[in-house]
């Protein structure tokens, strides 16, 4: 079996914790934008999108 150890395990946790500050802080920053994203790029609200 495979061990891992204390340290390599807060290097983990470290790692895993900054990917979710990164994720929320992109959902903070982007998601008031959207309206102005939307006009520059010329992208209606149901481009992307299938409809089933």
């Amino acid at each position: 079996m495979y061990s891992i150890t204390a340290r390599h395990e807060r290097h983990l946790l470290w790692v895993l914790a900054l990917t979710q500050f990164t994720i929320i802080m992109d959902f903070m920053v982007m998601m008031p934008l959207g309206p102005q994203i939307m006009s520059a790029f010329q992208i209606a609200p149901g481009t992307g999108t299938i409809k089933l």
